[in-house]
């Protein structure tokens, strides 16, 4: 993952995106996402599964799934910040 801060571009992680089961409209989404293509991460703050949940998506707005339990804590924390 990488972190944009204005001019400044940080290499956080690799992370998995998980939950791709439970999103709507994935199939549309994987078929139009290619490797290397740019993820936009959003924070969800008031999920009610996860209070750490970070959401993954295309670059065309599709929801790809969510940032995996094991990373999203710490990218949480920097999107929070």
């Amino acid at each position: 993952m990488i972190y944009h801060s204005g001019e400044n571009v940080h290499y956080l992680c690799s992370a998995l995106i998980v939950g791709s089961f439970f999103t709507e409209n994935i199939n549309e989404g994987a078929k139009a996402s290619e490797i290397d293509d740019e993820i936009v991460l959003k924070r969800e703050r008031y999920n009610k599964f996860d209070r750490h949940a970070v959401a993954a998506y295309n670059h065309r707005g599709i929801k790809l799934g969510y940032v995996s339990r094991q990373h999203n804590t710490a990218v949480a924390n920097i999107m929070d910040s």
